[in-house]
């Protein structure tokens, strides 16, 4: 049997000292997509009754697994109404009475994760492997958490692992799209996000997505063409607006990329264009004009962030600095001063003051 090549993600996992992929994966592989020949799951009428459609298909208790423990369905209903924490105690409960499978493990993870209980949510998910190995409940669990953790590229290659065992599985490829952007990895961002546009439209969210590993890709003039369209079809979604020029600043920040700044611009443009009173998009104005040099308009972006967000320190710091550079020591240090009478921390106010006292020692 040929190992796919994403094996190293799942195999290293917490160390896991499991010895073959196949082992790792095939019975999961089998209760997730049923070969001809195969008796369908005991109780699957049952299951589906009891509407499990609301958990990730990776976490779904085996038929097994509800015969062994009374009250597993019962957590499966407190999931389904978002009781989550009073879910997490009651699989705690059922994983110490009873002998049960990792998709409960991966579920009781999952669980404590929807109840923002992260740390907890870890322990479980590792414990779990230690105990069981890498299966792809436990992976897509541990997947999770570090998404949570924001560890986007460790999430990515467990959900790039998944994909191989589940190609239709929208969740996945769509998770795997989402952390391979964030991680800066726009190829496979794309790659991903051209699977998932064989099985359906992509939303709103992932056409930004896509837009960002354009960018990542080195393609920004795509990724303008493709924010062109989105707005086109959303001209009065201003949401959409702030979140495109967020998103594209957001993707200049890494690359660091001229193209990618006069994207920004352009996009944070408009966006102040309609939201005057937008403190943040003049901050973000103001960085990405100075990254392409326009160090003038990006002043003027910083002076409009203060008039908004007077206490606002790292625009204020950063508008001083551009001012001192271009010679008007004296505008520089009202700015500064200024900074100082507001109501900022007195970590920020050593760091005004610092700045301040070498202005004063140039002079």
């Amino acid at each position: 049997m040929k190992l796919p090549q994403s094996t190293p993600a799942l195999l290293l996992l917490l160390f896991c000292s499991c010895s073959a992929f196949s082992s790792l994966f095939g019975e999961r592989e089998g209760a997730y997509q049923l070969g001809n020949n195969e008796p369908p799951r005991p109780f699957a009428d049952a299951i589906a009754m009891e509407g499990m459609g609301h958990l990730p298909a990776w976490l779904r208790p085996t038929s097994e697994d509800i015969q062994r423990a009374n009250g597993l369905l019962d957590a499966v209903g407190m999931l389904k109404e978002q009781e989550h924490e009073k879910a997490a105690m009651r699989l705690n409960q059922l994983r110490l009475e009873n002998e049960l499978g990792n998709e409960v493990s991966a579920l009781h993870s999952w669980s404590l994760l929807q109840a923002k209980q992260i740390p907890e949510a870890a322990t479980v998910a590792r414990d779990g492997i230690t105990q069981y190995g890498a299966t792809p409940a436990l992976a897509f669990a541990m997947a999770q958490v570090y998404e949570a953790q924001d560890k986007p590229a460790d999430a990515f290659p467990l959900y790039r692992d998944l994909a191989t065992l589940a190609e239709q599985d929208v969740l996945v490829l769509s998770a795997c799209a989402r952390t391979a952007v964030a991680s800066g990895r726009g190829a496979d961002g794309l790659l991903y996000l051209d699977r998932l546009m064989v099985i359906e439209p992509l939303s709103v969210e992932q056409k930004r997505l896509r837009a960002q590993a354009l960018e990542l890709s080195d393609r920004p003039e795509d990724a303008l063409a493709l924010y062109e369209q989105m707005s086109a079809e959303n001209p009065e979604d201003f949401m959409l607006l702030e979140d495109m020029a967020s998103a594209s600043f957001a993707t200049a920040s890494r690359s660091l990329q001229a193209s990618h700044y006069e994207n920004a611009v352009a996009l944070l443009e408009r966006l102040t264009e309609v939201a005057p009173q937008h403190g943040k998009a003049f901050f973000m104005l103001g960085q990405a004009r100075q990254a392409i040099g326009l160090d003038a308009e990006a002043a003027k972006a910083f002076d409009r962030c203060l008039e908004i967000e007077p206490a606002n320190v790292e625009a204020g710091l950063i508008y001083a600095e551009i001012l001192a550079a271009g010679g008007d020591a004296q505008a520089s240090a009202d700015v500064l001063l200024s900074l100082l009478r507001q109501p900022i921390s007195g970590k920020d106010v050593e760091r005004v003051q610092s700045r301040l006292m070498t202005l004063t020692t140039a002079e």
